[in-house]
C-alpha cells in the first residue's frame, strides 16, 4: 500500500496546487503601444519539429493553423521537419538550436527538461498521476505550467506555452504489458527523459531511449520488446500495429506535454501585435475541446487495423502503483516539486456547489476509478470531493509555502531581456494574466 500512499500524497501536491492557483490567477490587463506603433511587414518563423509530420502533434499544428488566421497572414510559421534526424537526443537538440538562434522556435515533450538540469515539469509526468484528457486540460487551464515555464530562461529560451498531447500507453510486441511481472527483462524504449527511465527501471524493465527510427530499428530486430505511446499515434504509424500491436487500454504511464519555445532575441524582433498574435494562437491550441482525447476517435479504426486491446487487473494497477512507490517518494522530496504545494485558504471553495466540488482536477482517487469505469475519460462535469492537503508542521490553511521556482525567476547575467519579460512588455504575460 505505500505505493498508492505515496503516489496520493503526489497527486495532492499536483492537483492542490492547480486547484489554488485557479483560485489566485487574475485575469486580463491592458496591453501597450508596440515598438513599431502598428502591425510590421509579413513576418516567417522556422518551428523546429523532431516528427516527420505535424500531424503527429495536432495541437502544435493547431497552433500553427490559429496564428496564420489571427493575423491574416501576416505572421506565418513553416515547420522544419525532421530536426535532429530522429536520433535519441533530438528534443535536447531542439532545445539548444532555439537557444541559440539557429531556430526561431520549437516544440518538445516536457519530459526532455529533467535531462538539461530542468526540474520543474516533473510533476507533469509523474508515472499513473495525470491519467485522464479531463485532468491534463484541467491541469494546463489551471495555469500551473505558466509558472512551471519560468525555469526555461535558464536555457535561453522563451516558453510560448504548454500544450496537451497523447496519454502514453504500454504497447507490446508479442503479448500485452499489464502487470509488473509482464515487464521484468524487458528492453522499453522511451524518449529521452532521466524521470520516465527511472520508472521503467523500477518496473524491472531497461529503458531504451530511442527516437522514432531507432525504435523501428530496435522493434525490427527484437532488441526491443515493447514501449510507450498514445492509442492516436499508435493508429498514425502504420508500421507499429504489424511490429506491435498489443495495446494496454487503461495504464496511462504518463502524458505527453508538448512545451513551445521561442528564441528570445527572435521575439525581440518581433512587434508586440505579432508577439500577440502568437500568445493568443498558443493559448487557443492549449485549450481547443477538438484536441481532446483523440484516442477515442480511432479505437473503432484501430481494431480494424489489427491493434489487440488488453486491460490491467485491479491487482496490477495496484502493483503498478507500489512498484512506483521510490519515484512519487523522490519526487515528493525533490524542491522543485514541493515548490507547487500551495494551499490557499479557499482551497476548498473552488466552484463549489453546496458541499461537493466542481473542478475536475480535484480528484478523490477512488471516485475517480468508479467514475473511470462508468465513463472512460469524460470525467468534466463530474462531482469531486476537492482534497486540502495539511501541512506537515500542523500549520493550519493560512500557511504558504515559498512561492515560485527555485531557479528561472530572474533575467540573465548579461543583461539580454528574458523571455518571460519579453512576453509581458504589453502588460500581460503570455496568457493574458498579469
Amino acid at each position: 500500500m505505500q505505493g498508492t500512499t505515496n503516489r496520493t500524497r503526489l497527486a495532492t501536491l499536483v492537483l492542490a496546487a492547480t486547484a489554488a492557483f485557479a483560485v489566485t490567477s487574475c485575469s486580463g490587463g491592458g496591453g501597450g503601444e508596440d515598438k513599431a506603433g502598428g502591425t510590421s511587414e509579413p513576418a516567417v518563423l522556422r518551428l523546429a519539429n523532431t516528427n516527420g509530420d505535424l500531424e503527429f502533434t495536432p495541437a502544435v499544428a493547431d497552433f500553427v493553423d490559429r496564428v496564420e488566421e489571427l493575423s491574416g497572414g501576416n505572421l506565418r510559421i513553416e515547420a522544419a521537419d525532421d530536426w535532429g534526424d530522429f536520433a535519441s537526443d533530438a528534443e535536447q537538440q531542439v532545445v539548444r538550436d532555439v537557444a541559440v538562434g539557429e531556430i526561431d522556435i520549437g516544440w518538445v515533450g516536457t519530459r526532455v527538461f529533467d535531462t538539461l538540469d530542468v526540474k520543474s515539469f516533473e510533476a507533469l509526468t509523474a508515472p499513473m498521476l495525470i491519467d485522464s484528457y479531463a485532468l491534463e486540460s484541467a491541469v494546463i487551464e489551471s495555469g500551473i505550467t505558466e509558472e512551471m515555464m519560468r525555469a526555461l530562461d535558464d536555457l535561453g529560451v522563451a516558453g510560448l506555452g504548454v500544450l496537451p498531447d497523447g496519454l502514453r500507453r504500454p504497447i507490446g510486441v508479442t503479448r500485452p504489458i499489464l502487470g509488473p511481472a509482464d515487464w521484468q527483462g524487458l528492453t522499453f524504449g522511451t524518449l529521452k527523459s532521466s524521470g520516465q527511465a527511472e520508472a521503467i527501471r523500477a518496473l524491472g524493465a531497461t529503458p531504451a531511449q530511442v527516437h522514432r527510427k531507432g525504435r523501428a530499428e530496435g522493434l525490427e530486430d527484437g532488441t526491443i520488446q515493447g514501449f510507450e505511446t498514445s492509442i492516436w499515434s499508435h493508429r498514425h504509424d502504420p508500421e507499429l500495429a504489424v511490429l506491435a500491436p498489443y495495446v494496454t487500454s487503461n495504464v496511462t504511464l504518463w502524458p505527453q506535454m508538448d512545451v513551445l519555445l521561442a528564441n528570445p532575441a527572435r521575439l525581440e524582433a518581433l512587434t508586440g501585435e505579432q508577439r500577440e498574435w502568437l500568445e493568443e494562437a498558443a493559448h487557443g491550441a492549449a485549450r481547443s475541446a477538438a484536441l481532446a482525447d483523440t484516442d477515442a476517435r480511432v479505437l473503432g479504426e484501430s481494431c480494424a487495423s489489427g491493434e489487440r486491446f488488453a486491460e490491467a487487473s485491479d491487482a496490477d494497477l495496484a502493483a503498478l502503483e507500489a512498484a512506483f512507490a521510490p519515484v512519487y517518494a523522490r519526487l515528493q522530496r525533490q524542491p522543485e516539486t514541493k515548490a507547487f504545494n500551495r494551499t490557499h485558504p479557499d482551497t476548498q471553495a473552488v466552484h463549489r456547489t453546496g458541499t461537493r466540488a466542481r473542478h475536475p482536477a480535484a480528484l478523490h482517487r477512488r471516485s475517480r476509478r468508479a467514475n473511470r469505469r462508468r465513463h472512460g475519460d469524460r470525467a468534466r462535469g463530474l462531482e469531486w470531493h476537492l482534497p486540502v492537503p495539511a501541512h506537515p508542521g500542523g500549520r493550519g490553511q493560512g500557511w504558504r509555502p515559498r512561492h515560485g521556482l527555485s531557479a528561472g525567476h530572474h533575467d540573465h547575467a548579461e543583461g539580454r531581456p528574458s523571455g518571460r519579460r519579453l512576453l509581458r512588455r504589453r502588460g500581460r504575460n503570455l496568457h493574458g494574466r498579469r
